[in-house]
């Protein structure tokens, strides 16, 4: 189903989920739609998609960023339900067949790290990112006539490479994730802590106010922040942090927001 506002626009981007529980982005075109991740139950995805104006039967391809359970916890019943391809990594891939045993083993693409995939009238390109897991990637999709959103909600340290990548997209997801004092004086074991704050952790809100400025300087006008972290964070926060180095470096975006947890929102 495909809504006359959706046909006056390029491209639609709906955040299904956003955070450490549960990701899932849905991406459509005028003749295509994908899912990037899928980390919120089958139900549940459904019944978001549902709200958006579509339905499980248009979406042609699910694109994972890596094999972590808040990426991927909805695959089994999907694949149960549904013979639409998912695409992964090989990395990825491996680790989640080696550690579940994943009886629809065969029913994933597996793809090298970094790849270009058609699909429809978008194309999906992948980028090596660095964070804890087998394999990690942002995704850059563009559609024909050009309108390109780029996505990358996990990453310990945003990289000139990933800034390249995003470059000329009107439209970015980027992670948010963590205050680095909230976290430092919150109840998390220390383990966790230097893990979440090691360069394959997760983006602070510092960091991704540095990286917005640089996108704002390559042409980006609109940036969603995602994967906040409920317990060593706030929207509130990271809105702050990111909307004052803006500030400071005369930098403007035509639209910032915060990606809720676990209510739909339309970012385009």
């Amino acid at each position: 189903m495909i809504t006359e506002e959706v046909k006056q626009n390029a491209l639609s981007v709906w955040s299904l989920a956003s955070g450490s529980k549960a990701n899932c982005t849905l991406i459509r075109s005028v003749k295509t739609s994908v899912l990037v991740d899928l980390g919120v139950s089958c139900r549940g995805a459904v019944k978001a998609l549902s709200a958006a104006g579509a339905d499980m039967s248009s979406v042609s391809g699910v694109f994972i960023t890596h094999e972590h359970t808040d990426h991927i916890s909805g695959l089994q019943t999907f694949f149960k339900n549904y013979d639409i391809p998912v695409h992964m990594t090989e990395p990825s891939y491996l680790a989640y067949i080696m550690g579940k045993g994943f009886e629809y083993r065969d029913r994933v693409t597996v793809h090298p790290v970094e790849y270009s995939y058609k699909v429809g009238d978008l194309t999906v390109q992948s980028l090596a990112v660095p964070h804890d897991s087998a394999a990690c990637v942002a995704y850059r999709i563009t559609e024909d006539n050009g309108s390109s959103v780029g996505i990358c909600t996990d990453t310990g340290t945003p990289s000139i490479r990933l800034l390249d990548f995003f470059s000329g997209c009107r439209y970015v997801i980027t992670e948010c994730n963590h205050d680095k004092v909230m976290l430092k004086c919150g109840v998390y074991p220390e383990e966790i802590k230097r893990r979440i704050l090691s360069d394959n952790g997760h983006t602070s809100n510092d960091d991704c106010a540095a990286f917005t400025v640089e996108l704002a300087r390559r042409g980006v006008k609109n940036v969603l922040l995602a994967h906040i972290s409920p317990e060593n964070n706030t929207p509130e926060l990271a809105l702050y942090t990111v909307s004052e180095a803006l500030k400071e470096a005369g930098c403007r975006l035509d639209s910032l927001v915060c990606a809720p947890r676990d209510t739909l929102y339309r970012f385009i």
